[in-house]
């Protein structure tokens, strides 16, 4: 086999500035935790996709030491490049809320369901594993 026949071309073509539609935007995210009796690191790095088709990337890095019997917080890095546009969404609705410091009457009704109504009676450390509460939110989605 000759070196030229390993070499593959790319099927699409870049887009031209003339282009009207914007390449695809494939989103993905890798996670890698290290755990040794000393340390702990993990790594995160994800690529989200906004609705235009943009893309963001977020960065992540933790790294935590055993001090005594806890492992403690030694360096913490999150870094995001681009714009998460839906996250800015969330953060200004958020920012309105608590600026008013009331909801509307759609978001009170979102919130009195039977969904609501049964989270509140199960111990947090109980919720995942509650199959009444799982019913529930089945019947919603």
């Amino acid at each position: 086999m000759s070196p030229t026949s390993l070499v593959t071309k790319p099927k699409d073509k870049p887009a031209k500035p003339g282009d009207k539609k914007p390449a695809k935007c494939t989103p993905f995210s890798v996670s890698v935790a290290i755990t040794l009796d000393t340390r702990e690191i993990h790594f995160g790095i994800t690529k989200g996709c906004n609705k235009d088709n943009t893309a963001f990337w977020t960065i992540d890095f933790i790294l935590k030491v055993k001090k005594g019997s806890e492992m403690k917080t030694r360096v913490e890095v999150h870094i995001v490049i681009g714009k998460d546009t839906e996250k800015e969404k969330a953060e200004q609705l958020a920012a309105e809320i608590k600026k008013n410091k009331k909801l509307d009457d759609e978001r009170i009704d979102l919130l009195q369901t039977d969904v609501a109504d049964r989270a509140l009676q199960v111990p947090p450390k109980d919720a995942q594993n509650d199959p009444q509460l799982k019913g529930l939110l089945m019947d919603v989605l």
